[in-house]
């Protein structure tokens, strides 16, 4: 099987875990006494908050009785499980907070993405990324280099994908308005690499230059590639204090209607940029 993040290894063998217990007809906490555990960590390994290490996948596979080639894949992501991630190869380069979304950015199908007042991350040059750390209070971005070398990482593993998810952009006109201030040699870097992604297939970017619903702030919806691993679409909303994660369906819903609300008012990049 292909090598997966941390955290969707995490999240596959929980799932695998729950399919093995329901199909066994045993609660949690017959798991947990038969292996002599708590059953609140089957329950975090069934979650996918806690990795599960190879001794105890071995005791679940005598105790479910699984075949062989199973519980060759349950080794792997139990393996997987405990490699480093995006975030733990760039210390520094995000809140904690921003570990899933690391993690399940290079397995999505799907990324839409409004933003305000900067170029989305996964589309900033490293000059613009340094003109924005420099607009920003020091104590906000301790380690930019970290910070730099995240977003490069993000760039590389997305855009070298053999077939990219479904990305849509759509950018703040306060965003535009703040990179044609910059100097050329960071603006002019920066408008021909959203020209360049915006004519890769799969890919769109606009920009909003009227009044519209999402007015209160930006957000990305993300809709991870079920057949990597059975997880809901979720909201990711970015703030200075704590970044938080939405996946109530309704709320969900809510913000898809809000996004291609905005998506239908934006203008094409290359018609803005022909006008402005």
């Amino acid at each position: 099987m292909s090598n997966q993040p941390p955290t969707i290894a995490r999240i596959a063998l929980g799932q695998m875990i729950t399919g093995m217990r329901e199909s066994a007809h045993m609660t949690q906490s017959q798991v947990a006494d038969s292996l002599g555990m708590h059953p609140d960590t089957i329950n975090r390994w069934e979650t996918g908050e806690s990795g599960v290490k190879r001794t105890s996948v071995i005791a679940l596979a005598h105790l479910f009785k699984v075949p062989a080639a199973q519980l060759s894949k349950m080794t792997t992501l139990s393996d997987q499980s405990k490699q480093r991630g995006a975030l733990e190869r760039h210390p520094g380069g995000a809140p904690s907070e921003f570990r899933m979304f690391a993690d399940f950015e290079p397995v999505a199908k799907e990324i839409l993405s409004y933003e305000a007042e900067h170029i989305p991350g996964l589309v900033q040059t490293p000059g613009y990324l340094a003109a924005a750390h420099e607009a920003q209070l020091e104590k906000l971005t301790p380690n930019r280099e970290a910070v730099q070398n995240l977003r490069h990482h993000r760039h590389e593993v997305i855009f070298s994908r053999s077939k990219l998810p479904k990305i849509r952009m759509v950018i703040g006109l306060a965003a535009m308005a703040y990179l044609d201030q910059l100097p050329a040699k960071v603006r002019d870097p920066q408008i021909q690499q959203l020209t360049l992604i915006n004519d890769r297939d799969n890919v769109g970017i606009r920009v909003i230059t009227t009044m519209h619903s999402a007015m209160s702030g930006g957000f990305t919806i993300m809709c991870p590639d079920t057949t990597v691993v059975s997880a809901n679409r979720f909201v990711y909303i970015e703030a200075q204090d704590q970044s938080r994660y939405i996946e109530a369906h309704d709320v969900v819903s809510l913000y898809d209607e809000i996004f291609c609300s905005v998506w239908d008012r934006a203008r094409p990049l290359k018609e803005y940029l022909h006008g402005r």
